[in-house]
């Protein structure tokens, strides 16, 4: 027990240092400086729509179910939407800028 707390005694007097985002030379805050001018606020993410019928052509029958009309619609197989995908962004300044 003398051990553990002794090496936990001397492994708190060694000297630490802070991994900080901020240049060398600075003194630390913990903000973040975040600068330059924005060149585009679209959103980068995009669905992806399946390609395939554009049209839909079904008879529709009401049907009672737990006391409750509903309509059953079937739906032929295809593929309605694929998923997220990211839009790729040129880096550097856009040309539609405005020179400074």
């Amino acid at each position: 027990m003398k051990r553990i707390t002794l090496l936990l005694l001397a492994a708190s007097l060694l000297p630490s240092c802070v991994l900080a985002w901020n240049t060398p030379g600075e003194d630390f805050s913990g903000e973040l400086k975040l600068g330059g001018p924005v060149t585009s606020t679209r959103n980068p993410w995009v669905w992806k729509v399946g390609e395939g019928n554009t049209q839909i052509n079904t008879k529709a029958h009401s049907v009672l179910r737990s006391g409750e009309q509903v309509i059953p619609v079937p739906l032929p197989a295809m593929t309605v939407l694929l998923g997220k995908t990211i839009l790729t962004t040129p880096a550097g300044p856009s040309p539609n800028a405005a020179s400074t």
